[in-house]
């Protein structure tokens, strides 16, 4: 598993200029392939976190438009942590 964590201020998308920042400090979990899938949230403090849908891998090469990003962003969803525990696998 890969852990990013990405800061206030940096691009969803490095790579196209109509790209909108971060509004929050997140981390991205990700696996070693690309099947694997990632989860991008940040923290409230709580015992809740904000789940945003950024994909781990842009397609296209056209700019998507800041009202894209805007929409991913704005569209997240909420849990409620109850109990997280880590468990380390070893094969």
């Amino acid at each position: 598993m890969y852990v990013e964590d990405i800061s206030t201020g940096e691009p969803l998308h490095a790579d196209n200029e109509t790209s909108i920042d971060y509004p929050e400090d997140v981390i991205q979990l990700s696996g070693s392939r690309l099947v694997d899938g990632s989860v991008t949230y940040s923290s409230n403090g709580n015992g809740t976190i904000n789940e945003y849908n950024i994909p781990k891998r842009w397609d296209g090469e056209n700019p998507a438009g800041e009202d894209v990003y805007q929409a991913i962003i704005e569209i997240q969803n909420k849990y409620l942590l109850i109990q997280a525990t880590m468990i380390r696998w070893q094969h």
